[in-house]
């Protein structure tokens, strides 16, 4: 959809912050999306444009200890910021897609539909120090210890995916994404989720990929949108 005017405004409350991104004339159906760790919610933000190009309103949050949220990062913080973003809009959400720690955490939300970008089910991750600092970025989160919000979010989150009949999903990872994300991709229940490799990408970098978009906007309209 060309030309399609798009109203971005800051939007908050509880020490918790976020973006709406709207287009004019849009339908009632929200969509929400969650950065991932060492993210913030500008990180989504090119995504979110994209989708509201085609006619669809997106919240992109900030969780704690990230971007312009207060408190530190934690799973009892993470909880309680996504009951209040799903409270926001209760009743409009349709969906939600999520990038690496984001997207483990949308999974634990009651949608229906679910995006999740890059989720690792758990916290082994492989390399020397250097290497993770790099690529997780734990100097941009505000945590009791480098990576300490991280690994207990995903050790009581648990490693299994949601079975459930009446939830489905789509789960991308880059060709050059974290192993322990390709794991993740092998688990998922062929029932609930289909997954895609996004060649040419690695863990960042499929954030900004145009095949992921193109992918995402595909399954949306047709499961949500068109469905």
């Amino acid at each position: 959809m060309k030309g399609v005017e798009i109203h971005i405004r800051p939007v908050g409350g509880g020490g918790f912050t976020g973006l709406e991104v709207e287009p004019k004339n849009a339908s009632p159906a929200w969509l929400f999306v969650l950065h991932g760790y060492g993210g913030c919610k500008e990180e989504m933000l090119p995504l979110a444009i994209f989708l509201a190009g085609k006619g669809i309103s997106v919240l992109a949050a900030d969780l704690p200890g990230h971007g312009e949220s207060g408190g530190l990062f934690d799973y009892e913080s993470a909880m309680r910021c996504l009951t209040y973003w799903q409270g926001r809009r209760r009743n409009n959400f349709v969906a939600a897609i999520g990038h690496s720690i984001g997207g483990r955490l949308i999974l634990s939300l009651d949608f229906s539909w679910n995006v999740v970008i890059s989720p690792p089910l758990s916290a082994s991750f492989a390399g020397g120090k250097k290497e993770m600092i790099r690529v997780l970025r734990p100097r941009r989160v505000r945590e009791a210890a480098p990576f300490a919000g991280l690994v207990e979010t995903l050790n009581r989150l648990g490693e299994d995916l949601s079975t459930d009949p009446d939830k489905k999903g789509l789960l991308l990872f880059g060709q050059y994404d974290l192993p322990v994300v390709k794991k993740t991709a092998e688990a998922a229940p062929p029932d609930n989720y289909t997954v895609k490799e996004i060649k040419d990408s690695d863990h960042h970098g499929i954030l900004t990929s145009r095949e992921t978009w193109g992918v995402i906007w595909s399954w949306l309209a047709e499961q949500v949108v068109h469905g």
